[in-house]
């Protein structure tokens, strides 16, 4: 506000004359949490900025690229209390339908299931539906979910900021944080989605929230680019069941210490003494078992390491295929070529972010009000990119008034 006050490009922008005076910083400060506290007018104004680069022609509508970065909250990380919350993991009915053709095909009695209903209150700021990142919102999938398994569990809850995950891992550093979810368009990078989340939600399930507020703006889109924290099968199948091409980074999952493989033609493992083992079960979580006993039984390598099983049982999701093609996509042409456009797009705007608009922590306490900020920060990054390309734009049609015709690629 102090620069306001003496800085001339400031005054011209805000179309403020020498003679007016600056309103002070607390105006500022009181409208924002009074008048527009609750309201949806911060998400407004980022879909306005967004449909004017549209516009002018700065969207492509083609390809768009995701990520997320941490939000250091604002919360002492030694303040905290551990609770108790129900644990709830769900799968979808889509998963459910495939799991009960394929246990009919194996003679087995079809599984049903508890349905997952949610509460009739906002879920994004129940921190007790949020446990540990096991499952968010069901608003968040495109159909409904059924119960698979529902189990306690300890979650460190901030005395702070109670919207606030908890976020660790070994090569990190410990502490609540939020998470910025955010979708960004492959030809000028514009920022056309942004979801805020706690951090200990895993970035598979929170990115479900951003993809559907692009269905709410109305944004089309062909192809997306993600990273390998986005490896998991039920993504891919619901990328699969809208008709996006998606390429997903590769994930290194525990590998397997002898010679066995799966054969995906025949649809069964063949282990490293040359047995076939074919598919002879399928659980609620959708995860199929190839076993023989009679191999292991006379088996002279006896390299099964169960202890409640005698004999070597090998396992297979029921959408695993959606992870084959994904990885016949990311190792094409057209695959490498769309993925490598991540590090000049998405990571661009977060570094933007970092550089220029104090995301690396936050001054607010909440989740709306993170939420908030985000969509303001997101549309005064779009905004510059307009009039840094309308600027360009402006600058040859002025050289091509002096100069005649060029050709400018920018």
């Amino acid at each position: 506000m102090r620069q306001i006050e003496v800085n001339v490009a400031y005054r011209w922008y805000l179309n403020l004359n020498f003679d007016q005076e600056v309103p002070d910083h607390s105006t500022i400060s009181k409208t924002y949490a009074r008048r527009f506290a609750d309201n949806d007018i911060f998400e407004k104004l980022f879909i306005h900025i967004l449909s004017l680069a549209d516009s002018f022609g700065y969207l492509g509508n083609d390809d768009i690229h995701g990520d997320a970065t941490h939000i250091k909250a604002s919360a002492n990380k030694r303040k905290y209390e551990e609770i108790d919350v129900e644990a709830i993991d769900s799968i979808k009915e889509r998963l459910l339908v495939d799991i009960n053709e394929l246990r009919e095909e194996l003679d087995q009695k079809p599984i049903e299931l508890e349905k997952y209903e949610t509460k009739d209150d906002d879920l994004d700021n129940d921190i007790n539906n949020r446990p540990g990142g096991s499952h968010p919102d069901k608003k968040y999938y495109d159909e409904d979910r059924y119960i698979t398994k529902k189990s306690t569990k300890k979650v460190k809850v901030s005395k702070v900021d109670k919207d606030a995950g908890y976020y660790y891992r070994d090569e990190k550093e410990k502490g609540f944080v939020y998470q910025d979810h955010r979708l960004v368009d492959g030809l000028y990078n514009f920022i056309i989605a942004t979801s805020i989340e706690p951090g200990n939600i895993h970035d598979s399930k929170a990115i479900f929230k951003a993809l559907n507020k692009l269905e709410e703006y109305g944004f089309e889109y062909k192809k997306i680019a993600l990273d390998s924290g986005y490896n998991n099968v039920e993504l891919m199948e619901y990328l699969n069941h809208i008709n996006k091409y998606a390429v997903i980074a590769h994930r290194r999952f525990s590998k397997t210490k002898d010679k066995s493989y799966y054969d995906i033609e025949q649809d069964f493992f063949v282990c490293e003494m040359g047995c076939i083992f074919k598919k002879k079960n399928v659980n609620k979580s959708g995860v199929i078992q190839y076993y023989h006993r009679e191999n292991c039984y006379e088996c002279p390598k006896k390299c099964f390491s169960g202890k409640t099983t005698k004999f070597k049982i090998f396992t297979r999701h029921i959408w695993a295929g959606y992870r084959d093609d994904n990885r016949t996509r990311r190792l094409s042409s057209e695959g490498k070529e769309l993925y490598t456009k991540r590090k000049e797009t998405v990571e661009r705007s977060f570094a933007d972010s970092k550089q220029n608009h104090g995301l690396r922590w936050t001054l607010y306490r909440g989740i709306t009000k993170n939420q908030n900020y985000n969509f303001l920060l997101c549309a005064a990054q779009n905004l510059k990119k307009i009039c840094r390309l309308k600027a360009i734009e402006y600058a040859i049609e002025q050289e091509n008034k002096e100069n005649g015709p060029t050709i400018c690629i920018f």
